[in-house]
């Protein structure tokens, strides 16, 4: 027998999630009326919410959420929901666990990785708050395998929403995607490895990631679901509401009703890029700039001593050139009177010479000169 499917009326559907992942979670499943789902890190059951608007339309839901203070809270603002103060695990046979809690609880986590504590600080700082850090407490272990078996009777939800700050996988390990296999699952994972690591992890369950909402991405197997996911428009609206700490600790268009306009918003990222990318630009060509200016005025001032020492060297060569003129003067002046005595020892030698002959001949001095004399 054919069960008709009721339609809920996209006017009237409100949403509270904080990129449009709820609208795009019913746009994927035609906004069919009835349908399940398990949200692992639901934290208030409100702020930011990818499951909320689909409790208000009465789908039957599973909250998981391991922080006491928010876990009442999910049970005042989702009351026909499941609601367990529990955490996701991979690992069926803990019974409690440990994680690491935060005054906000956005940032609460099972693991610290390297970081997570400086960029606590410095959401803190731009929040103008002084809330502590992080605090090791403990909350009962479960798997989303277990919720599924006891809390929606074997069969796997429509949609598995899963933020849990970085421990995506290990939520997933526990689930049992074999067996259970949820009709779309939507994860957070914050930077490209981690997202890298989730698309891995679920190929191997025949897994398609359809796309990405911001931080969060979403993966199907059903070729219809994949095609819906893959061509909708997000265009929504998300109704105002606040972090339960209050108005200071809200995201600012939240706050103000969130218009999401995805074809738009696309189009405004892309020239945001390309302003990015001429801003780069034109500081590299400032660096640049800067660069040529600083070298122009290291060249002038070299230029600047250079001709200084040249001017000196002139100087210098000036004074040598006179110098070497006067030497040359005083050179030619001593060779010149170097070849007047040597003149003058020429003639001395000369007339030496014809003395001496004239004594040989006229003194008869044979021993002493080797001519004969000649006889008068």
């Amino acid at each position: 027998m054919n069960t008709k499917i009721e339609y809920a009326d996209p006017a009237e559907t409100l949403y509270y999630s904080e990129g449009g992942e709820d609208f795009l979670l019913w746009s994927i499943f035609g906004y069919k009326r009835f349908g399940t789902f398990v949200d692992v890190g639901a934290f208030d059951g409100r702020y930011l919410s990818n499951s909320l608007s689909f409790a208000k339309a009465g789908w039957k839901g599973v909250c998981v959420e391991p922080v006491k203070e928010y876990f009442d809270l999910c049970k005042i603002n989702q009351p026909g929901s499941i609601c367990l103060n529990a955490a996701c695990v991979g690992d069926p046979d803990l019974e409690t666990v440990s994680f690491q809690m935060e005054p906000l609880g956005v940032y609460s986590r099972l693991e610290l990785e390297a970081g997570a504590k400086e960029r606590l600080k410095n959401s803190y700082d731009r929040y103008g708050a002084d809330l502590g850090g992080f605090e090791e407490v403990s909350a009962p272990a479960t798997t989303v395998a277990e919720i599924i078996e006891r809390h929606l009777a074997g069969e796997a939800p429509d949609f598995l929403s899963i933020d849990v700050e970085g421990n995506e996988i290990t939520v997933l390990e526990g689930a049992g995607l074999s067996q259970h296999r949820p009709r779309v699952i939507v994860a957070e994972a914050n930077d490209e490895e981690h997202k890298a690591a989730l698309v891995s992890y679920l190929q191997a369950y025949d897994y398609d990631l359809v796309r990405s909402l911001g931080n969060n991405h979403f993966f199907a197997f059903e070729p219809d679901l994949i095609e819906r996911g893959r061509t909708i428009p997000v265009k929504c609206v998300i109704e105002r509401h606040q972090h339960p700490k209050g108005l200071q600790f809200t995201f600012r268009g939240i706050a103000l009703g969130k218009i999401i306009d995805e074809p738009s918003d696309t189009a405004r990222e892309a020239l945001r890029k390309q302003l990015q990318s001429a801003e780069h630009k034109i500081d590299q060509l400032e660096n640049r700039k800067s660069e040529l200016i600083r070298s122009l005025e290291r060249e002038r001032a070299e230029l600047s001593q250079s001709t200084d020492k040249n001017t000196r060297l002139e100087r210098t060569e000036n004074h040598l050139r006179a110098r070497i003129s006067e030497f040359e003067a005083k050179l030619a002046e001593v060779r010149a009177i170097g070849d007047e005595k040597s003149q003058a020892i020429d003639t001395l030698e000369k007339k030496l010479s014809d003395a001496e002959e004239h004594m040989a001949r006229h003194f008869l001095i044979p021993r002493f000169w080797p001519f004969k004399a000649k006889k008068s």
